[in-house]
């Protein structure tokens, strides 16, 4: 199947790419209407063709979009994630976890249903009891589910290159609700490490244990401290964009991330 590509449409490519192309004197060509596939050309010199987003190693992606691995990772490398039982699915041929098990664990605290793949919170959902809980992992289409104690506190995401963080959003500075945009929080925007300095460390461990070299860090900051909820491992910011500073912010972050794309495509 083919495309007709319109230069103008709203895509990310089209919306965030090409802009940033155009002002390091490059230039960008569409070439999928739905991935934001594309060519980043500088005179006859090709220097970047594909996802300019998707710079990551495909196991570092697949670490991060498989949510009951990535966070087995960080909790055996001591970095703090939610506590979580996950209900695998009937194709994975192991036994669930027993009721027993599940009941102790849910006792006494508010849980979190969560698809193990899946993004922009699409299927999490928030639970008084277990038994709703239950219901709500057993209706998921999902290769498993995730059931994991909530942690209260403010949420933020950061956003991670390749060593450094270049900047991210508080979605939310109280304990209570969830903290996607989706559900209409108003994100306070920052650049670079503008966060406390356990935040950013947490995150550039997560990183180098998940391989990630550009990744978005869902982080919750609990009564220990940071907690790392989920790595996206090729994260926009569609949403953050649309806010109050926002256009400026997306720009800086996208010429971030596109020189340092093409930074390591001339090595």
């Amino acid at each position: 199947m083919s495309y007709i590509i319109d230069p103008q449409s709203r895509t990310f490519g089209a919306t965030y790419i090409a802009p940033s192309a155009r002002r390091i004197g490059a230039s960008y060509e569409p070439f999928d209407a739905v991935a934001s596939m594309g060519r980043v050309t500088l005179g006859n010199d090709l220097l970047h063709c594909g996802s300019t987003l998707d710079i990551n190693t495909q196991l570092a992606a697949n670490f991060a979009r498989n949510k009951a691995t990535s966070s087995s990772l960080l909790r055996r490398a001591g970095i703090r994630v939610p506590d979580e039982v996950v209900i695998p699915s009937p194709r994975w041929q192991t036994s669930q976890p027993a009721l027993e098990v599940l009941r102790e664990f849910a006792d006494g605290h508010e849980v979190v249903v969560k698809p193990n793949s899946g993004t922009r919170g699409i299927g999490v959902t928030l639970h008084g009891d277990l038994l709703s809980a239950l219901r709500a992992a057993w209706e998921s289409s999902d290769d498993a589910v995730l059931l994991q104690r909530r942690v209260r506190g403010p949420e933020l995401r950061v956003y991670y290159l390749r060593g450094r963080i270049i900047g991210g959003y508080w979605r939310r500075q109280d304990n209570d609700g969830f903290g996607n945009l989706s559900s209409g929080e108003v994100p306070e925007l920052f650049l670079g490490a503008d966060l406390p300095s356990e935040i950013a460390e947490i995150t550039t461990q997560s990183a180098q244990v998940l391989g990630l070299d550009y990744s978005g860090f869902d982080i919750i900051v609990g009564d220990l401290g940071p907690v790392i909820l989920e790595a996206n491992a090729s994260p926009r910011f569609n949403a953050a964009s649309t806010h109050p500073g926002g256009e400026e912010w997306s720009a800086t972050l996208m010429d971030t991330i596109l020189t340092e794309v093409l930074k390591a495509s001339s090595r």
